[in-house]
């Protein structure tokens, strides 16, 4: 693993834990809730995928790019369910 994607996944897992504390905390309906408790284990699992693929330089790519295939998918069906939920 290069070292701009740890520092890639530090950055991103400690955004994705304090925007999902935010989530939990700030919003009372239980989409943005559970989108919040989401966020925050993302966050912790990304830290620790960060680590050990730093760590372990044998599977560190293979951990980089399965993250950020779940991070864009992770987006694109939070943008879905945004809309579906979205009073109009």
């Amino acid at each position: 693993m290069e070292t701009w994607e740890f520092y890639f996944m530090m950055g991103t897992g400690i955004y994705l834990i304090l925007l999902g504390g935010l989530m939990f905390r700030g919003h009372k309906k239980y989409v943005s809730r559970a989108v919040g408790i989401y966020n925050i284990i993302m966050g912790i699992l990304s830290i620790i995928a960060g680590i050990l693929g730093k760590n372990t330089s044998t599977i560190g790519n293979k951990i980089f790019s399965a993250f950020m295939v779940v991070l864009v998918v992770s987006f694109i069906g939070f943008s879905i369910l945004n809309l579906f939920t979205k009073k109009r």
